[in-house]
């Protein structure tokens, strides 16, 4: 034992349910540690008091076990193992490998299986194959079955699917009627793209056992990647009439709404919730679908619900507010609910936005200086998470050309127009702009556009800058 170790104190942990000899033996080892006692332990002891430390989830006590066995026995195969096994659950499966490939003669069957998880999770694709190839040969008959199963779970995790399929048919050519194997495979063809001959698979699963639930959550999702959603909402209900699973329901749900089935959708939604009362998750998707129907009457109190009881995001204000208004007219009501969000979101581009937005366009009076530069403020928030967005660039240039910041204006109004999105009326505006700062030659470009695409070009025009028509009417010529 180590005799620096002063200060070691070891307590037993959750051992009344373990083997008498096994807690005896563990009881010996914390003795000898905090003693510093000279007692005896061969190499199965050590491994034996390793792994309950490593079953019980004390994983500094079993480095401290292994330490002392290594003493002891520095180059037994067996603890050489349970070396590489604490590095792999370290995170280090490098350092395992090291330490796995200094046994120059393995005779241990857990050898190569710890060297094939090592080269899996290291991506050593052919060593892998070796190394899980000998661990088969080496296996116990009555082992290979589990052996297999192993070994195309973890290539599986490792993401090794053209692998999983060598030996999930070399299983399945001794277990042609294994579920677990046969579930392995056909995730791996999932993920391989061949989704055909996934769902064959799992439909045989569904054929030896129609309530195995995991085959029919793995067709759902095959179906649903592929965007078959009227075959993954069949999947959903089977999977629901052999037992009820919130996390089911809520895909179907999604599945409904997407089809565009949304009063389906709405009341499986319902019923989601009525099974979690408290998952605002699902209220906020209820209230937004509500909303995306226009059935804001319904909406408004499932906002309500989520800002009185889980004001966590500012998308609740904002269909809150949205809903307000359009069931009531009450601007007053919307834009309080909003001004409340910005206390609590203050940094928020969607909410900054959209109160802008609303307070500009939907004022019942002109906006004062004062309420469009506060929007102007509120506006640069939003660029600067997203300077080239145009929603923001085209509301803020609108803000500035109501301020008469006519260079301001046209600058946000061209960074606008780079994008590909077409947003209604910004050739109008850009020829207003373009106007105002004197630029005949983009004015003349900008409104033969404009007049190419909106029939109340002129009538826009004219009304922000009355001067214009005679220049219209002499130079480019007005119908």
């Amino acid at each position: 034992m180590h005799k620096n170790d002063k200060n070691v104190n070891l307590k037993m942990k959750n051992i009344d349910d373990i083997d008498p000899e096994l807690e005896d033996l563990v009881r010996r080892f914390f003795s000898s540690i905090n003693h510093h006692s000279n007692e005896y332990f061969d190499v199965d002891d050590y491994i034996d008091i390793i792994e309950y430390f490593i079953d019980q989830e004390i994983i500094k006590y079993a480095h401290l076990a292994l330490r002392e066995a290594l003493l002891a026995f520095p180059d037994e195969e067996t603890i050489l193992d349970k070396q590489a096994e604490l590095l792999m659950l370290d995170g280090k499966p490098k350092d395992a490998l090291l330490v796995l490939n200094s046994i120059v003669l393995p005779q241990n069957s857990m050898t190569f299986g710890l060297r094939g998880e090592c080269y899996t999770r290291t991506a050593q694709v052919d060593n892998a194959r070796a190394a899980f190839n000998t661990l088969i040969e080496m296996c116990n008959p009555d082992d290979i079955l589990t052996t297999f199963t192993d070994i195309t779970q973890l290539m599986n995790e490792c993401e090794m699917y053209s692998l999983t399929l060598e030996f999930a048919d070399k299983a399945l050519a001794l277990f042609p009627n294994d579920i677990d194997i046969t579930k392995e495979k056909g995730y791996a063809l999932h993920q391989l793209g061949k989704g055909e001959e996934a769902i064959t698979l799992f439909n045989r699963i569904i054929d030896l056992d129609p309530y195995n639930t995991m085959a029919w959550t793995c067709l759902s999702q095959i179906y649903y990647d592929s965007d078959n959603l009227t075959e993954a909402i069949r999947c959903f209900d089977f999977i629901l009439a052999i037992n009820f699973d919130a996390d089911v329901a809520i895909q179907k749900s999604l599945c409904l709404l997407r089809l565009e089935q949304y009063d389906e959708g709405i009341e499986c939604l319902k019923g989601c919730i009525e099974n979690d009362p408290n998952n605002y998750s699902l209220k906020s998707l209820l209230a937004s679908t509500y909303s995306q129907n226009d059935q804001f009457d319904k909406a408004l109190p499932v906002y309500k619900d989520i800002i009185d009881h889980y004001p966590m995001s500012p998308n609740a204000f904002i269909g809150y507010a949205n809903a307000l208004y359009d069931v009531n007219g009450d601007y007053e009501g919307a834009l309080d609910t909003l001004l409340q969000a910005e206390t609590i979101f203050p940094k928020s581009p969607e909410l900054q936005f959209y109160l802008a937005n609303f307070e500009l366009k939907y004022t019942p009076n002109e906006p004062s200086q004062e309420v469009l530069q506060s929007n102007i403020e509120r506006l640069k928030i939003c660029l600067e998470s997203a300077p080239s967005h145009p929603h923001f660039n085209h509301l803020i240039g609108m803000a500035y050309l109501m301020t008469n910041q006519f260079n301001l204006a046209y600058t946000h109004f061209i960074t606008a127009l780079s994008s590909e999105e077409d947003i209604d009326g910004i050739y109008v505006f850009l020829a207003v702009s373009a106007w105002k700062i004197g630029n005949k030659e983009q004015f003349k470009k900008y409104y033969s556009e404009a007049l190419s695409r909106y029939s109340n070009t002129n009538n826009i025009l004219f009304s922000i800058c009355p001067d214009a028509k005679k220049y219209v009417k002499k130079y480019i010529g007005l119908n």
